[in-house]
């Protein structure tokens, strides 16, 4: 569904199969990259079960996912360049931006998903850092509450929202109205600091605070593979099955028809004025 009201530069809203034909050639061009760089990555999350499950795209979904150990993410978001068309946003590069990942998006395009105060950017794809799970309940704990503070500040009261959550919104903005996001990503990564990566037992997407946070052994991505995603061959963890078990537990068998649609909420995507493709 488009919004109501999007701005009149923004035409021609793209179908799913064009913004994963768009978010294909961020991950060639981000693929390119990392080889050229020597930068370890994997896809990840449902991109990576789209390609042990179909070797592409799951169907109904909208976005790609890939992951770097924490060493790779910080060489890449220091060594990328930015192009007239693919742009990396991530909190080190700007104090605005309220993610503790990066993306890398498609600058000729312009994308709306009001799930959140917004952040001007394009068809993207998220590049999540993998770091360490030290069993330190308490440190984690506080991780949880910084990631809290910082969803309650940037989020939005939506009808689709139960009326708890839109409460709780509404209640909880006075009191992280003065909170500086940036310095909390800033304080929640270096908890995560303390051990380096390969000397860890358990691992995961520590910093980000969903499904795919959950904790994984370190062995599962030791070892990165080759894997067919769509026309593009494409790095995978070796481990993949125990990852993407802890993840989503009977990960081959698709889930019945109503519970094929994608996680992100409704929003508006096109191209920017002047641009076709």
């Amino acid at each position: 569904m488009i919004f109501e009201k999007v701005d009149e530069r923004f035409r021609g809203h793209l179908s799913k199969k064009e913004m994963q034909q768009i978010e294909l050639k961020i991950l060639k061009h981000v693929v390119q990259f990392c080889d050229e760089n020597n930068i370890t990555y994997f896809l990840y999350g449902g991109t990576l079960l789209g390609a042990i499950r179909e070797k592409g795209f799951i169907p109904w979904d909208d976005d790609i996912d890939i992951a770097m150990p924490r060493p790779d993410y910080d060489r890449f978001i220091k060594t990328y360049k930015n192009s007239e068309r693919y742009i990396l946003n991530s909190y080190e590069l700007d104090k605005t931006y309220y993610f503790p990942f990066a993306k890398v998006y498609d600058n000729h395009t312009y994308l709306d998903e009001r799930t959140t105060q917004r952040i001007p950017m394009g068809v993207y794809i998220d590049i999540f850092p993998i770091d360490v799970f030290d069993n330190n309940k308490f440190r984690y704990f506080f991780n949880k509450v910084k990631r809290g503070l910082i969803h309650t500040k940037i989020a939005t009261v939506k009808k689709d929202n139960s009326l708890l959550i839109n409460l709780l919104i509404i209640l909880g903005r006075p009191f992280t109205f003065w909170i500086p996001i940036n310095r909390v990503l800033k304080s929640m990564e270096k908890n995560v600091r303390k051990i380096p990566i390969t000397k860890s037992k358990k691992v995961g997407t520590v910093t980000e605070g969903y499904i795919s946070s959950l904790p994984f052994p370190y062995e599962n991505i030791a070892t990165i593979i080759d894997w067919p995603f769509e026309d593009l061959i494409a790095k995978v963890p070796q481990g993949y099955d125990e990852l993407l078990t802890i993840l989503y537990g009977d990960y081959m068998t698709p889930p019945p028809p109503k519970k094929q649609k994608t996680i992100h909420e409704k929003f508006f995507c096109g191209y920017r004025e002047g641009y076709t493709e």
